[in-house]
């Protein structure tokens, strides 16, 4: 079978300062077995050499592929909705630019989704995990992040993922026509890709497949390996669920927490003289009737200030 009979991937690399790990990962790109292969690369405005880095290795080993350059930083949503604007494969397979393809990862997947009814919109497999060193590191990606998950499942996995992420991203693939039902990525948020599946786990089927394909690499710099990345996980899952619960996307045993986030944060925005304190607070007042925040709503358009407010310290 010639290359072109096969449905185009479009693999995207996004890079952000990764000028020590971004050729190893090209690498793999390019030892893919998959013949059908687009590439898009994202640098998102780094500081060290990545994009010279890049540049030769782009014009040496691939120079059919598109880079796209930011001269600003902006995000790693934005950089995966540039990337989605200009790719033309049927599906879409994305990896951060310190992680690592198996050479059959790409190939693979296509053959397991191509096998599967259209309604699967997302294939996935687990990842090995590395050091900085790119040595192995006893684990795996899913047990890491959801020990409790003996047999990753397949299917409707929506109210799964609401405990917590366990999808490789390195390691998954995507009918590009998914994004065309539940759109692209949300760029008021950082955690891409956790609020991306959720999203297409709402409307598609996902499917587990038993091999693992990719490596992801624990360093310093990444969310998960620092306490104060931790943090900011959990303060990027509190904003995510928030944007669910305004989009009515919340199951039911989380839409209590989620509304008690959305109403301190719009006090907080309130008591800050924030621009998005009307907006807030109405939508608090809304989600979570009460006297007390529907006198805040009120008092919020009024412009009466939020001291007037907080005689006792408790609003």
């Amino acid at each position: 079978m010639k290359a072109s009979d096969l449905p185009l991937v479009t693999a995207i690399v996004v890079n952000y300062n990764q000028s020590r790990w971004v050729l190893e990962l090209l690498d793999s790109v390019k030892q893919q077995t998959y013949p059908n292969l687009e590439l898009v690369v994202v640098d998102d405005c780094s500081s060290d050499n990545s994009v010279q880095i890049i540049q030769d290795w782009l014009d040496k080993d691939w120079p059919t592929a598109k880079f796209i350059r930011h001269s600003l930083n902006k995000g790693v949503c934005r950089s995966l909705n540039d990337a989605l604007a200009i790719a033309k494969g049927k599906y879409i397979s994305e990896i951060a630019a310190d992680d690592i393809w198996l050479p059959e990862k790409v190939s693979e997947l296509v053959a397991f989704i191509e096998s599967l009814p259209d309604n699967v919109g997302v294939v996935y497999a687990d990842a090995y995990l590395i050091d900085e060193n790119s040595n192995p590191v006893p684990g795996m990606f899913i047990p890491r992040h959801r020990p409790e998950i003996q047999n990753p499942p397949s299917g409707d996995i929506h109210d799964i993922l609401w405990d917590g992420n366990f999808i490789p991203a390195q390691s998954a693939l995507i009918r590009r026509s998914v994004y065309h039902q539940v759109g692209v990525y949300d760029e008021s948020l950082s955690l891409e890709d956790h609020d991306m599946w959720l999203r297409i786990s709402r409307q598609f089927h996902f499917a587990f497949y038993p091999t693992p394909l990719a490596k992801y690499r624990l360093s310093a710099c990444s969310m998960s390996g620092s306490a104060s990345g931790r943090v900011s996980m959990s303060q990027a899952f509190r904003q995510m669920l928030v944007s669910h619960l305004l989009r009515g996307g919340v199951p039911p045993r989380l839409q209590q927490r989620a509304a008690g986030i959305l109403y301190h944060q719009a006090v907080a925005e309130y008591r800050a003289g924030g621009p998005q304190r009307r907006r807030l607070m109405w939508q608090a007042a809304r989600i979570r009737p009460s006297l007390k925040s529907a006198c805040l709503a009120v008092g919020c358009f009024l412009g009466v200030p939020y001291r007037a407010f907080d005689l006792d310290g408790t609003a």
